[in-house]
């Protein structure tokens, strides 16, 4: 479909792919997927890199039979995670491509599962490059399919990127949180021979909702650590040390699970990554319903997640108080940088982690004293999200009990 506006030419392309929108998302701005999917089936991607953030540059170059090699160049004006791209488009290394700048906007819309890309490229000079250009989008969005669903078929898909997919309590005193957890939440404690140490899965119904583990370092306290959902674990480690943070446990492989790795941000937070192997990370039985990470600077550590799980995270405000969401799907569990207060800052003690009570909040508050914890907050409303009470633990972890 093809409209005119003035004595520019705008060019419109659809295509529905049968992938989740986040995965899309992911294989339009990462350089790995882009290697294997930008261009008709002439051309072959030769080198990609993408700043993704708005006023980010990105560069493609690619080779042609016919044109040689040339080099797509532009700016990013608009990102939104995962649903919304605005970026300028200007390719040079050959005369025929040098007819200046245009502009694209690829939009991301999610289709019960599948996702349709919508495509605006406008500010084009004429019919004939539109014309290339329609071609182009065509045989890129054909190569993009093909790929998607090679890998989808290889790597089922996992949760979106930047969400919570897993908790783990590291605890100097394993029997005691076992008793504490089982008789407040009714987990079911069982051992995961496949971790290569001693670790215990919690289950509920018969599904695993966490997991306990000794602390790997005595001067580390006991603490909760939820764990983010990351595309490469390596290169998410990387980010994270360049953009201030450090590294607790650098990336390691658990069999049959993934790749995960324990970072520091540079307030003080810890924060888990995980890469998922071969299965999806199914965030309907994780028991995390939402996370508060704490901070001093939110400015900085707005910068720091947004750079480290490449999305754009911005401040937002409710009743009085500034905080950011890190990206999270329609029914997804995220978290929010959210001002440190007494008894809630940055630290290895890691974020305040809210744990679904599955519809008995009542009777989880009143076992958290006889099972050696303390009610710091007692049930209160928190308007449509439920009811939540803020504990502590048998070893002193600052949690939230939540249920609607």
């Amino acid at each position: 479909m093809i409209t005119t506006i003035g004595e520019t030419t705008k060019l419109l392309v659809t295509r529905l792919i049968k992938a989740p929108r986040e995965r899309v998302f992911t294989a339009w701005t990462t350089p790995a997927d882009i290697l294997k999917w930008f261009g008709p089936e002439t051309c072959q991607v030769l080198a990609a890199k993408v700043n993704l953030r708005a006023g980010g540059d990105y560069h493609i170059r690619v080779k042609s039979g016919e044109m040689g090699e040339v080099n797509l160049d532009g700016k990013f004006r608009e990102v939104k995670w995962p649903s919304k791209l605005v970026y300028t488009w200007n390719f040079s290394g050959h005369p025929e491509l040098n007819f200046g700048e245009s502009q694209v906007t690829a939009e991301f819309l999610d289709r019960n599962g599948a996702t349709e890309i919508q495509i605006t490229h406008e500010q084009l000079p004429n019919e004939e490059v539109k014309e290339d250009h329609n071609q182009g989008w065509n045989g890129s969005l054909d190569k993009l399919e093909k790929h998607l669903a090679a890998s989808l078929e290889s790597h089922p898909p996992a949760l979106p990127v930047g969400q919570f997919s897993w908790n783990e309590l590291m605890t100097s005193d394993e029997a005691g949180a076992t008793k504490f957890y089982s008789q407040v939440f009714g987990w079911q404690a069982a051992d995961f021979p496949g971790a290569g140490m001693k670790y215990t899965i919690w289950k509920q119904n018969g599904k695993d909702v966490g997991g306990l583990m000794k602390r790997p370092d005595e001067d580390m306290p006991p603490h909760w650590l939820g764990y983010v959902t990351v595309a490469d674990a390596d290169a998410t480690t990387k980010k994270a040390e360049e953009a201030g943070g450090s590294v607790c446990m650098p990336p390691f492989d658990v069999p049959t699970v993934g790749r995960i790795a324990m970072l520091q941000d540079p307030q003080g937070a810890m924060l888990g990554i995980f890469q998922p192997l071969n299965k999806a990370a199914v965030c309907s039985t994780n028991q995390i319903v939402w996370c508060d990470i704490p901070v001093k600077d939110l400015d900085r550590a707005t910068r720091f997640y947004s750079t480290v799980l490449g999305a754009i995270i911005k401040k937002e405000q409710h009743e009085g108080m500034t905080f950011a969401v890190l990206p999270h799907g329609d029914s997804g569990v995220s978290a929010c940088l959210s001002p440190a207060r007494e008894g809630n800052e940055p630290s290895q003690r890691g974020a305040l982690i809210y744990l679904n009570c599955q519809g008995r909040l009542d009777e989880a508050v009143a076992a958290v004293q006889p099972n050696g914890g303390k009610v710091l907050q007692p049930k209160q409303p928190i308007g449509p999200y439920g009811f939540r009470a803020v504990v502590l633990d048998s070893e002193g972890n600052r949690i939230a009990l939540h249920s609607m």
